[in-house]
This record gives structure tokens, C-alpha cells and sequence, in this order.
């Protein structure tokens, strides 16, 4: 047992550096021990996730499927089933044939939840097969258009999507795509007005001092806030060990409390991490603390023009660097 925990804390550094050829490596070692049996298919999940990472995708369906006979019926982050991740990594392998099988298996499965044909279009979409992608996509639309209570994030990604696929194959927008699209403007319209009433309601008659009329917040990018966590045990306590899409919403959040008040200029400041504690040994300051952070943010501001001003337009990237448009990423937090 003793060296299993070892492994498992080997584990959780390889994790945290994303060091999938470590994970690969630790992970073969562990499931050659006895006293992992009881964990076994947990660790052939996180088995396929690193082979996966690492383009292996042969040895990603074996370690998924090896998972699946071992008992494991977890959730997955990116597929709606461990049926549709086998079927996705089937087509990343080049395996069509089965890949459209394992596609039709999980439809048979599940065959009115709208995420699974996104995530079958995305897939066929990524190796270029559009036709079968808007095979897919135009079910999952329909599926979503008539659900009772619309799931507006499914539908907005499926029209999005669908509109590329059409655009790939030549064709014009048909009956379905323009009624959807007529839904996704209206709700698009509903989220403005929200947050224009957000805006008012937090207004003040207290102004932010001239001081501070222009605000570059501190934002550690993806890469550099997955570090900051593993190094700064209270920004990982101010922010819960959460994900970075929850670090996003909060400053989201922030940034339009800011605006409420009558902030004249708001920007976004990414921080690199060894720049920022360079700075932070040359001004005697400790780079765990917030007010060191914004410090910094705002030096940066002021001479460089490293900043990202704030809010971007609604079909422009967001700001938080997903690539997706601001309207479908952080301008939705709550």
C-alpha cells in the first residue's frame, strides 16, 4: 500500500505540471499492483484521458473500454457518455467504420439528449466530414428546439455549429437554421437587457475617485492560473481549487460591479507568473497578496500596453482566451 501511495502522489505532480507521458507511465505502474484492483477502473479512465492528450488514440479506446469492463460509470467533461468518447476516438484513429457504429450504439442509448449529436457533429466536423456532422447537428437542434424548457447554451452552440457545417457544404439556410437563429438573436437580446438592468441596479451615487477611473485587473491566463493555484495557498482558497471558467466568472462578475460604479477605463492585465515575482522581489513586495498583484496590474497598465481592454464586443473572442465569441463565454456568467 505504501507504494501505491507514493505512486498516487507522484500522480498528483504529474497532474498538476499536466505531464501526460508521467501519468501514462505512473498509472501502468499502479494498475500492476494488487492493492489497486479497487480502483481500477478510475485509474484506466484517467489512463485514457492521458493516452488521449497524447494523440495515442488506439490506446485510448483500449484503456477506455478496459475501464468500462472494470466497472466504471463516471461523467466525463467533454462527452455525454464513455460510448461517445470511444466513438470519438475512433474517428481521431482513423477508424470510421466503427467509429459510425459506436456513434449509432450510444444514439440507441440516449436518443434525445441534444449534447450527444453536438458532440457526433463536433467530431465529424474536426476530420472534415460535414455531411455527416450536419446529419447529426440537424437532429440535436430539432431535439433542442423542442424541448419543453430550452436549453439555451445547447442551442446556441448546435445553430453555431450547424451554420459552419452548412457554410462548408455550400448550401443556403434552411427552414430550421433560420427559425433557430431567430431564437438565439431573441435570447441574445433577453441576456443584454439583463445585464443592462444589472448594470442599473448596481449603480451608485458614489463614483469611483478619479484615482481609479482606470482599473487594469490582475488575470492569470490558463496556464499560468492552473500555476498559481499550486504555489499560492491562498489564491487557491480564494478560489476554491475551482476551474478556470469559474476564476473567469468572478472576475466577469467584478469587472461589471467596477463598470456599475462609474469606472471611466477597465482592462484585463495577464500576469506571468516568473515576471510577476521578478517584480515583486525587485519592489520588496509578497506575491501572494492580493494588493501585490493589483499593484503590478496596474504598473503594467500604465506603461505597457500589455493590457486587454474590457468588455469586448459580443461576436468578438473573449477575453478569457477560450476562443470562443464574448457572447457565449463570459458574458453569460452569473
Amino acid at each position: 500500500m505504501a507504494d501505491l501511495q507514493a505512486i498516487d502522489r507522484e500522480l498528483d505532480l504529474a497532474r498538476e505540471r499536466e505531464d501526460n507521458d508521467a501519468r501514462v507511465r505512473l498509472i501502468t505502474r499502479a494498475l500492476a499492483m494488487p492493492e489497486a484492483q479497487g480502483h481500477r477502473a478510475d485509474y484506466l479512465d484517467e489512463l485514457a484521458y492521458a493516452f488521449q492528450q497524447l494523440g495515442r488514440f488506439d490506446d485510448a479506446i483500449d484503456a477506455m473500454r478496459q475501464a468500462l469492463a472494470h466497472g466504471w460509470d463516471g461523467e466525463l467533461d467533454d462527452h455525454p457518455s464513455a460510448q461517445a468518447l470511444i466513438a470519438d476516438l475512433l474517428l481521431r484513429a482513423g477508424r470510421t467504420d466503427e467509429a459510425t457504429d459506436a456513434w449509432l450504439t450510444a444514439q440507441r442509448r440516449d436518443p434525445r439528449d441534444p449534447r450527444l449529436y453536438q458532440t457526433a457533429g463536433c467530431a465529424y466536423t474536426d476530420i472534415g466530414l460535414h455531411a455527416k456532422a450536419l446529419g447529426w447537428q440537424t437532429t440535436g437542434l430539432e431535439l433542442a428546439l423542442a424541448a419543453h424548457d430550452h436549453d439555451g447554451d445547447m442551442i446556441w452552440m448546435l445553430t453555431g455549429e450547424r451554420a459552419e457545417s452548412l457554410d462548408a457544404l455550400g448550401y443556403p439556410p434552411d427552414d430550421l437554421q433560420l427559425r433557430a437563429e431567430a431564437l438565439v438573436e431573441r435570447q441574445e437580446q433577453e441576456e443584454q437587457a439583463r445585464i443592462d438592468a444589472f448594470y442599473r441596479d448596481r449603480a451608485t451615487n458614489q463614483p469611483v475617485a478619479p484615482r481609479r477611473a482606470s482599473i487594469g485587473l490582475a488575470w492569470f491566463p490558463a496556464n499560468e492560473y492552473t500555476r498559481a493555484l499550486a504555489i499560492w495557498p491562498s489564491f487557491a482558497a480564494d478560489y476554491e481549487h475551482g476551474p478556470y471558467a469559474a476564476y473567469c466568472a468572478r472576475l466577469e462578475l467584478l469587472l461589471r460591479n467596477l463598470k456599475a460604479q462609474g469606472a471611466a477605463r477597465l482592462a484585463l492585465t495577464p500576469i506571468a507568473i516568473d515576471d510577476y515575482l521578478a517584480w515583486c522581489t525587485e519592489h520588496d513586495r509578497d506575491p501572494e497578496q492580493s494588493d501585490s498583484r493589483a499593484s503590478y496590474a496596474t504598473e503594467l497598465l500604465e506603461h505597457h500596453d500589455a493590457s486587454t481592454s474590457w468588455p469586448p464586443q459580443r461576436n468578438h473572442p473573449c477575453w478569457c482566451g477560450t476562443e470562443r465569441k464574448y457572447k457565449k463565454c463570459c458574458l453569460r456568467a452569473a
